[in-house]
């Protein structure tokens, strides 16, 4: 929504598409206040069908599409052994295929008209792996790989690939409890699993950057490509500076330390 916004207000014609209009009532809001044009239109990046009527439609209206966001996305939280498969499913079907659908469905109109924009919203657990988020962030390594592949393919067509890595914001996927975000384990230890994350969630509120940041990020890319990959927020930098300075076993004894350190605590903290 804060993206659609902001790429509206520095005057370009934006189309922001959600699986259920009826949460368009804040992105009405948001452009009453702003005094900007959204236009809106149903479309479930997990449907086909729904992708390829929403691309018709303005192909047949404007002649051309300059850019495509890909931001829709799904987050749960549970053991990496745990996850149904139900569950790594829903985010490798919205996070990875929902990108490649929507991208496939516009690069036709953009290769005949020479020019486009295909900005990939990933995330710093594209990169480093996060703890309890194994299927996020498997599903955000694999639309990192694709889109290096696609920005090779697409390299003389006149078309750009971007992808955006945020760090830890205040996005819905904190900002809502953990319970209407988080799918279903089936492990014994989950409720204990639960409450961990729960006081991440909440450092995630408290501490998390302005998600205006991102956004306006997003309107720079449309605006003007800079570079492939686009980094963004201190605790993202950190981590990826980090993890380039130590070795593998280095890193990933103190990422052990940490997740250890925060269960052990958590437990004493509950009495469990």
């Amino acid at each position: 929504m804060l993206a659609a916004v902001e790429v509206a207000k520095r005057g370009h014609l934006v189309y922001a598409t959600m699986r259920d209009p009826a949460k368009g009532t804040l992105l009405d809001e948001a452009c009453r206040s702003n005094k900007v044009e959204v236009q809106q239109r149903r479309l479930d990046v997990t449907d086909a069908a729904s992708i390829d009527a929403v691309v018709r439609e303005l192909v047949a209206t404007h002649g051309r599409i300059d850019a495509l966001v890909n931001n829709a996305g799904a987050g749960s939280v549970g053991f990496a052994y745990d996850l149904a498969d139900d569950e790594v499913r829903k985010h490798l079907e919205t996070n990875l295929l929902g990108a490649m659908r929507c991208t496939r469905a516009v690069v036709p109109t953009m290769r005949s008209n020479g020019s486009g924009t295909i900005v990939n919203v990933s995330s710093i657990a594209g990169r480093s792996a996060v703890p309890f988020l194994s299927a996020y962030s498997a599903s955000k390594f694999a639309l990192e790989g694709w889109s290096e592949c696609l920005r090779y393919e697409l390299a003389r067509t006149g078309l750009r690939v971007c992808l955006i890595e945020p760090g830890t914001f205040r996005t819905p996927m904190y900002t809502e409890s953990p319970a209407e975000t988080q799918g279903a384990a089936i492990s014994a230890a989950t409720t204990q699993l639960r409450k961990v994350e729960s006081s991440f969630f909440e450092h995630a509120r408290r501490h998390g950057g302005d998600p205006m940041r991102v956004a306006r990020k997003i309107a720079d890319v449309v605006d003007k490509w800079t570079r492939f990959r686009v980094v963004i927020g201190r605790d993202a930098r950190i981590e990826l500076l980090v993890k380039r300075l130590l070795p593998d076993e280095a890193f990933g004894r103190a990422m052990e330390r940490f997740v250890w350190r925060s269960w052990v605590d958590e437990s004493k903290s509950t009495g469990s």
